[in-house]
């Protein structure tokens, strides 16, 4: 289970709504996987579990049809999507329930319940008994990265790139549902169950990061053409980076290199496919080439400490972070670049 949906079960308990019913209109919605997936629609845009959904007067920009998440912005201060405001919108989503129950939610309908479903209207519940994220001033929580996460193994044979850009996701504090991403993956053309990734140099992969993911500060780009010296001084060190061989037909995430015995330490969503486990030698490389990269990072990780030398190795700990750091600020500075006409 999800701190999502734990916290939901909870706050629904407390409401006298069967918390079973509150996750099964989340899930209709937004799901209980991760703090604010967007759904977006010609009236506006929605985000959080429940979708709290903006647009109209003061969100022209994102539609013109007003909802919830426009009262919730009034009310909290919480601006559309803001990931650290998942608690809130939870809270202020299963009060409205409470009070007029899920007419409200499109995809409690599809899930085949109905308006007061599981909503005990007997029950008092008082909504200023509680006190909330943005009384207390909540800050919010930096990225960072986690290089142990658990491999994400694939489920198909052409979803190893989505499988390990869910790897790369997840080490970085973003929990994307493994149904979700490989079906938006394959609508927006990024792979195809037929070829799988559809761009080998990776140009797509990292588009779509920045699609998905740009509204929340991620970054990414890539290299069509690597060496293995270069992803052993760039690979996983301060940020996760994705390579994939074309006579390998396969991809990977990074997570390291291992100086001392001259492997790349991976999280391979196919363990031993070609004969590569979770490590890479410079043979294995050099044959299942050639390579290319995407890198995947966040602006919070700029001010990351780097990890103490591990001697020999082919590029310095602090010559890797001024590398990365260098990408980071020329990809944030292009952000800021007018369009060409």
């Amino acid at each position: 289970m999800t701190e999502y949906e734990a916290f939901i079960r909870d706050a629904a308990r407390k409401r006298s709504i069967d918390p079973d019913i509150a996750v099964r209109v989340a899930n209709s919605e937004g799901s209980v996987t991760e703090p604010a997936r967007r759904g977006t629609f010609t009236t506006g845009s929605s985000w959080w579990a429940f979708q709290l959904h903006y647009g109209g007067a003061g969100y022209e920009f994102l539609g013109n049809v007003a909802g919830m998440g426009n009262g919730f912005t009034t009310l909290t201060g919480w601006q559309p999507g803001d990931p650290n405001a998942w608690r809130d919108a939870a809270r202020y989503a299963l009060n409205r329930a409470k009070a007029s129950g899920w007419s409200a939610w499109y995809g409690a309908a599809h899930a085949g319940i109905g308006r007061w479903d599981g909503i005990d209207r007997t029950a008092i519940w008082d909504a200023a008994s509680e006190r909330w994220d943005y009384e207390d001033g909540a800050k919010p929580v930096a990225v960072t990265y986690n290089k142990l996460e658990p491999v994400h193994p694939q489920e198909h044979s052409y979803d190893c790139s989505q499988d390990s850009l869910e790897w790369a996701m997840w080490a970085l504090g973003r929990k994307p549902a493994d149904g979700w991403m490989e079906a938006t993956m394959i609508a927006e053309k990024v792979m195809s169950p037929e070829l799988g990734l559809l761009d080998a140099t990776g140009a797509g992969l990292a588009a779509f990061v920045v699609r998905q993911y740009g509204e929340f500060g991620f970054l990414s780009n890539n290299e069509p053409l690597i060496s293995f010296d270069w992803i052993a001084a760039e690979g996983g060190h301060a940020y996760p980076v994705l390579m994939g061989g074309r006579a390998w037909g396969h991809w990977t995430a990074v997570r390291d290199y291992d100086a001392a015995r001259d492997l790349l330490l991976l999280a391979n969503p196919a363990d031993g496919w070609k004969g590569v486990g979770q490590t890479m030698s410079r043979d294995q490389f050099q044959a299942l080439g050639p390579f290319s990269a995407v890198r995947v990072w966040h602006p919070d990780l700029l001010a990351a400490d780097p990890p103490p030398p591990v001697p020999p190795t082919p590029v310095p700990q602090d010559t890797r972070l001024a590398r990365a750091r260098e990408y980071m600020l020329k990809a944030m500075a292009a952000l800021d670049e007018p369009s060409p006409s």
